[in-house]
C-alpha cells in the first residue's frame, strides 16, 4: 500500500432524509463521525486528514475531535452548497505531498484495511476508483405517474457508494 495517501473526509451535509444530524449521533457511546475517523486512520497509513464540514457544526466538531485518536491530525474545511462542492473544498484545502486522496463519506464508518487496500490497488492500475458491490435487488424502470415500465437487468449494475 503506497504512503503517499490522504483523505477527504465529507461531513457537510443536512441529513434531510433523516431529520437530525447522523454524524453527532451517538453510536455505541460515540457521535457517528467519531467512528469513520477512527476506523479510517486505523485502516490507512494517512499524510493528513481533510474533514469537511458545515459552519453550523464547527463546534460540536472541534469537540468531538478532542475525543477522537486521531483528532490532532484532523484539518476543517467548510463545505459547498452541494456534495461535489464540498469535496472539492475538501480536495483544495489538502497541503501534503499526497499521491492519492481517499474520499470518504463520514456517514459510512465500517471502513477496513482490506477495503482500502482493494481501492487502491484498483487505484494504482487503473488511475481511479470508487467502492461498490453488484446490485441484488431487483430493480423497476417506471414512468413519471410511478407505472412499472420493465425489469431493469441487473447484472451490469454496480451500487457505488458516495461520494
Amino acid at each position: 500500500m503506497t504512503s503517499n495517501l490522504s483523505a477527504v473526509v465529507v461531513a457537510a451535509g443536512a441529513s434531510r432524509r433523516m431529520g437530525f444530524d447522523k454524524l453527532l449521533t451517538p453510536l455505541a457511546g460515540k457521535p457517528l463521525l467519531a467512528h469513520t475517523l477512527t476506523r479510517l486512520a486505523e485502516a490507512a497509513e494517512l499524510e493528513e486528514i481533510i474533514l469537511v464540514i458545515r459552519e453550523e457544526t464547527r463546534a460540536d466538531v472541534e469537540k468531538m475531535l478532542e475525543e477522537v485518536p486521531c483528532g490532532e491530525r484532523v484539518q476543517l474545511a467548510l463545505g459547498g452548497a452541494e456534495r461535489q462542492d464540498s469535496v472539492r473544498n475538501g480536495l483544495a484545502a489538502l497541503t501534503g505531498s499526497a499521491e492519492y486522496v481517499l474520499i470518504q463519506d463520514a456517514a459510512r464508518p465500517f471502513i477496513t484495511k482490506e477495503l482500502v487496500e482493494v481501492v487502491l490497488a484498483a487505484v494504482e492500475k487503473t488511475g481511479a476508483a470508487v467502492c461498490g458491490h453488484p446490485a441484488s435487488d431487483t430493480l423497476k424502470l417506471a414512468d413519471e405517474e410511478g407505472q412499472v415500465k420493465h425489469t431493469v437487468d441487473r447484472s451490469q449494475v454496480w451500487l457505488v457508494q458516495t461520494p
